[in-house]
C-alpha cells in the first residue's frame, strides 16, 4: 500500500473547508497550549538573562511583560499543529 500525499488529502478534503468545528477547536486548543508553554519558557529564559545583567526585579518584570505577548504569538503560529494544513 502506498503512502498518501498531502496534496491528495487536500484535493479530496478541500483544505480546511470540511473540518468540523470540534476538530478545529481541538487543533486550536493545542496551538494555544503550545503558545502558553513557549511563552513561559521564553519569558523565563529572557528574564533570567535580564536579571543577570541588571540585578533588578523591576527590569526583569518589565522585560518579561514585553517579551511574553510576542513569544505567545510565535508559539501559536509556529505550533506543530498547523503542519497538518500548511506544511
Amino acid at each position: 500500500m502506498r503512502e498518501i500525499m498531502k496534496w491528495e488529502i487536500d484535493a479530496v478534503a478541500g483544505g480546511m473547508n470540511c473540518i468540523d468545528p470540534a476538530t478545529f477547536q481541538r487543533i486550536q486548543n493545542k496551538a494555544i497550549t503550545d503558545a502558553i508553554l513557549f511563552s513561559f519558557i521564553t519569558t523565563a529564559l529572557v528574564g533570567s538573562v535580564a536579571f543577570g545583567l541588571t540585578s533588578s526585579l523591576v527590569a526583569t518584570g518589565g522585560v518579561g511583560l514585553l517579551v511574553a505577548p510576542y513569544a505567545a504569538g510565535v508559539g501559536y503560529f509556529y505550533s506543530g499543529t498547523w503542519n497538518t494544513f500548511y506544511a
